[in-house]
Formats: C-alpha cells, sequence, structure tokens
C-alpha cells in the first residue's frame, strides 16, 4: 500500500562525505587503505542512525542487513557507501538538520580519543591531536529537497541528484593567515600536506629515511583498524582486522598458502627465519617485509638458502611460478553497471524498485569478504555497488570471475530483476605491479583503469595495468566473458615451450593479420608462428587451442590478443 501523505511537507535528503579518493589514496600500508575505507563507512554509518533516530525513511542503501550499521555480527571492512538518500516530513525537519550538522564532529571526537592512545603505544606523539583540523579536512555535503508526497517519484528523485552533484562546483578550503609553511622534514610523510604530529621508527628500505612521520588526519587511518575494537564495545560484534599489513604481504600470500600445508620442519625453519627477521627489523608488523627486504636476505642468506633449497626439493609444484622471488600484487576496483539505465527503464515502480534493488545488492555485499578471503584476498570496502580489495595476481582472475558470475546470479534469480538481469554485471579496474611500487600510485592506476573498463562498449568488462618493471608497462582491456579463456591461456603456456619473443613477433605481423579477413587463414598464420619458437608439428593440439584462445582476444583487436599473451606469460613466471 502507497504512503501519501498531503496535510504536511514532505523532503527528500540526500547526504555526501568526502573526499574519499584523496584521503585513501594517500596510504602507504595496506592498513591505512583499509582503514580510510572503514572511516567513511563508520562516518555514514553514524549518519545514518542519526537520521533514522530523528524521524528519516532511509531507503537507500538498504542498511537493515549491513553489520556495522545494526552494531551486530561480523564487521570485515567499510560497507556503508558515501551517499544516504532519506525521505521525512516537515515536522521532523529541525531535528535532523540540527542532528546532520554535529554528527561528524562527534564521531571525529569519539574515533580520535581511541586513534591517540593506539599510537601512543607504538610511536612517538611529538604534538597535540586536535579534532580542528581533522573536522576541517572533511566535507559532509547535504541537500533537502521538497516532494509533493513521502512517495517521491522517479523524476523528483533525479531532480535531486542533480542539486547534490552541484557541490563540485564548490571548492571549499581554509583561508590560510600568516606564515604557515611547513618544512619539508615536518611533513606527513603519507599525504605530504599536513604538519607531522607523530613519528615511527621504520626500515632503512622503506624510503622514508629513519622514521615515517604522521599528520593528525592521516593518523586516523593508520590506527584505525587497531582503535575500532574499542569503538564497537559493548556490542554483540566482531571485527575482522586486516590479516595483510603491507603489500609485501600480499605478495607473500602464495608462499604463505604453501606454508600453511607444509610439514612441520619446514614450517619450523620458516617460523625461524621470520623470527630472525622480526628481531634485527625496525618495523614489527609485516612477515612480507621481513621476507623481501634485501637487507635482511643479506643479512641471513644462509637462513633464506637453506628453507628455499627445502621448500623447492619438497613442494617443486607450489613453488615453480616463481613467486619466490617475484614479489608482486594487485589492487581491484569493481563497480556495478548500467543502473541507471535499469532504474530508469523501471521507473514506473520507482521508489520500490531501487528499494528492492538496493537490498539485493546488500546481500550481495556481505558475502564478498567469503570470496575475496578464499582467493587469499584483503576486502578493503564493499558497500552498494562498489569492491575494491588486495590481492596477489596468482588468484586474481579466480577472483574476479567468481565476483562476476555471482553478483549477476543474485538478480538473476530474483523475480524483480531476472527480466533485465543481463544488466546486472561489474566491470574491474586492475593494477598488477611490484611490491614496492607505491601503494597510493596503484591504488591512483587502479582508478584509473577501472575508468578505461567502464568506457568498454557494452561495460562488463576487467582492464589491467601490470607494470613489471620501471619502463615496461602495458595496459589492456576485455570483455569478462573471456576471463576463463585467460586462465586457460595460462594452463595452456605452462604446459607448451613458446619462447618469450612470440608476442612480439605477433606484434610485427600486426598489419598482416589486420589483413586476413578468412578466420581460417588468420588461424593458420598465428599457428605458424607459435609453432616456429618451438619447432612444433602441425598437429600439435597444445598450439591449436592456444590459437583458439588468442583468436578469441583478436576479436577485440591485436593489440588485446598480445597484451593477453604477455599477462599468460607474465603469470606463469616470466620475468
Amino acid at each position: 500500500m502507497e504512503i501519501t501523505n498531503t496535510s504536511t511537507q514532505n523532503y527528500l535528503l540526500i547526504c555526501e562525505i568526502g573526499p574519499i579518493y584523496d584521503f585513501v589514496r594517500h596510504s602507504r600500508k595496506t592498513v591505512d587503505f583499509w582503514g580510510a575505507s572503514f572511516l567513511f563507512s563508520y562516518f555514514m554509518s553514524e549518519v545514518a542512525r542519526d537520521i533514522k533516530n530523528n524521524g528519516g525513511n532511509i531507503f537507500l542503501p538498504y542498511l537493515d542487513n549491513n553489520p556495522m550499521y545494526l552494531r551486530s555480527g561480523t564487521i570485515t571492512c567499510g560497507s556503508v557507501p558515501d551517499q544516504i538518500y532519506a525521505t521525512f516530513t516537515d515536522s521532523h525537519k529541525s531535528t535532523i538538520e540540527n542532528g546532520l550538522k554535529t554528527i561528524i564532529e562527534n564521531v571525529i571526537k569519539t574515533i580520535a580519543s581511541n586513534v591517540e592512545s593506539m599510537a601512543g603505544q607504538k610511536g612517538k606523539l611529538v604534538g597535540a591531536f586536535e579534532h580542528g583540523e581533522v573536522k576541517d579536512f572533511f566535507n559532509f555535503f547535504y541537500i533537502i529537497h521538497e516532494i509533493k508526497d513521502i512517495q517521491l517519484t522517479f523524476e523528483e528523485f533525479v531532480e535531486a541528484e542533480r542539486k547534490i552533484r552541484m557541490r563540485y562546483t564548490v571548492r571549499p578550503f581554509n583561508q590560510i593567515t600568516g606564515n604557515n609553511s611547513i618544512a619539508k622534514w615536518h611533513k606527513c610523510s603519507l599525504c605530504g600536506d599536513r604538519k607531522r604530529i607523530y613519528s615511527i621508527p621504520v626500515d632503512k628500505d622503506a624510503g622514508l629515511y629513519n622514521e615515517e612521520h604522521i599528520c593528525r588526519v592521516c593518523l586516523l587511518k593508520r590506527f584505525l583498524p587497531e582503535a575500532v575494537k574499542s569503538i564497537f564495545s559493548g556490542f554483540n560484534v566482531e571485527i575482522k582486522e586486516p590479516h595483510y599489513k603491507s603489500t609485501s604481504d600480499i605478495a607473500l600470500s602464495p608462499i604463505k598458502e604453501c606454508m600453511n600445508t607444509a610439514d612441520n620442519e619446514i614450517k619450523m625453519t620458516y617460523k625461524a627465519l621470520i623470527k630472525a627477521c622480526e628481531q634485527a627489523s625496525e618495523e614489527k608488523d609485516s612477515e612480507g617485509r621481513f621476507f623481501y627486504d634485501p637487507i635482511l636476505k643479506q643479512k641471513f642468506s644462509e637462513k633464506f638458502s637453506e628453507w628455499k633449497k627445502k621448500i623447492g626439493e619438497k613442494y617443486p609444484e607450489e613453488t615453480k611460478l616463481k613467486w619466490l622471488d617475484r614479489p608482486f600484487y594487485s589492487i581491484v576496483y569493481m563497480d556495478g553497471d548500467n543502473m541507471g539505465d535499469i532504474l530508469k527503464a523501471n521507473c514506473d515502480k520507482f521508489p520500490g524498485y531501487i528499494k528492492d534493488v538496493s537490498k539485493i545488492i546488500s546481500d550481495f555485499s556481505n558475502v564478498v569478504d567469503n570470496i575475496v578471503s578464499n582467493n587469499h584476498g584483503q576486502l578493503i570496502f564493499a558497500g552498494g555497488e562498489d569492491i575494491n580489495f588486495v590481492i596477489h595476481p596468482e588468484y586474481l582472475l579466480e577472483c574476479i570471475e567468481e565476483l562476476n558470475n555471482l553478483y549477476n546470479c543474485y538478480f538473476a534469480k530474483n523475480e524483480l530483476t531476472k527480466s533485465m538481469a543481463e544488466k546486472f554485471t561489474l566491470s574491474a579496474g586492475v593494477i598488477v605491479c611490484y611490491h614496492k611500487h607505491p601503494l597510493s600510485q596503484a591504488i591512483l592506476s587502479a582508478n584509473k583503469m577501472l575508468t578505461k573498463a567502464k568506457e568498454y562498449k557494452g561495460k562488463n568488462a576487467t582492464a589491467i595495468s601490470l607494470i613489471k618493471g620501471h619502463t615496461e608497462v602495458f595496459n589492456f582491456a576485455f570483455p569478462n566473458k573471456l576471463i576463463g579463456d585467460l586462465r586457460e591461456l595460462k594452463k595452456c603456456l605452462l604446459t607448451s615451450a613458446i619462447s618469450r619473443t612470440t608476442p612480439y613477433r605477433i606484434r610485427e605481423s600486426e598489419d598482416i593479420l589486420k589483413s586476413i579477413t578468412d578466420n581460417t587463414y588468420k588461424e593458420n598464420y598465428l599457428y605458424t608462428i607459435l609453432a616456429g619458437t618451438r619447432r612444433a608439428r602441425k598437429t600439435d593440439d597444445e598450439i591449436a587451442k592456444m590459437v583458439e584462445l588468442l583468436m578469441k582476444f583478436g576479436e577485440v583487436d591485436i593489440d588485446t590478443m598480445i597484451n593477453a599473451l604477455l599477462f599468460a606469460r607474465f603469470l606463469i613466471g616470466d620475468k
């Protein structure tokens, strides 16, 4: 039954917080990355609670099964989106507005005291933790839009969204008076914008001299993972803290997975090795940093050689991909496709349709952590249509494919949405890079690749940027239906000795391949190039299978074909 109210004025409220990207991007460790996303989610969960308590009716996002908002269950990461939509009547207008004016400052005060306490246990506070600087950094926007009835229409929803988008024309700033320049040795090591108030020793190979300096704002994300337990104390909540502290830990994940199934001799040798590194290291929270630190490797070269020899002899299959010597990590941003078109096509069912779709998305978000964790990744954020995680490239393709299939399945099985199930897809932007590649730059690149994936014709695509070294970088995008084929190409390369020069020989023949219009001739030409690198017989089934897979990527273009082959070669251990 529809609710109408003609005796009072009705309103639509849209709230938004920022600057998310700027805050999240300035991260050095995965715990910074996780903490930054968590913080914005916590802000918005408290905003939502305040709106609800003051008489607002939240219809987007769906929060009735959100552990952070409910303060119940297992909280794995940030899960409340940066926008909240609610309706209310004029009898609640003043209380809702008054709550919105103070809620962010109140939340900051609660969090800051916990973070300051945690920081004091680990490093050296060299300045006062003033809440004002932190409060001034965050921008909280909201608009209150008059609507005819408490049950708003699609047209009113679109008009209100147009208003909130006008925030981009506003550039909030604080006027600086006097000489407030900051000496570079006093600047924050993460953002580089504000004065440090905290210092902590770091390993020499971190590239930050002997200490890392952190400002008031960035201190929130660094120690939030440890502080959230205090924030949620007294509630029926289990906090699942990040299990990878740094990008080096992500790079080490295949080795750790091998350790989980190794015999006791290998495990004890590994533990002794890590213990020795830990005692000699300034940063005590990252096995990956111990394992890949060149100074520690040189110092304990005999222990490393002994352990590496033993694990190679006992577990040749698990170590043959050379991740022991090739520490890489990946950042993945995923986002839902076509939501605007879907809502427009169902505008006659508004707002019930958007509430139901939001519930389906929320149900999906609650299981994302299981998928990412089962693929040995670290979930950073899962809320609304957005997913963000860090993962080793060994498990990358399987994880993206599983998330894509499950997301679509949630809508295909629902009576309300199954008629448009093919429209509910996810696109992904991926950066794959060396473990010492700055996390802030990797986050920036992953976002750019997501934009590239969303611009792909038909969307439902994955765009990958691989940075193999200082000079070798290539980007390519392909439809998600080819993820399985890319995995198959990797398997083929594991059993087929194809020369490293093969992709470049294909590139040299790019004009010829483009000019061949008959697919049979094109397949034969590709076969000749691949077979020529290993003196294969004409009946070689492995080569024929590879040609079949490459042809699928060639339907996009020859560059995509070549880059798919290069990426598959990287995944099997090609340097």
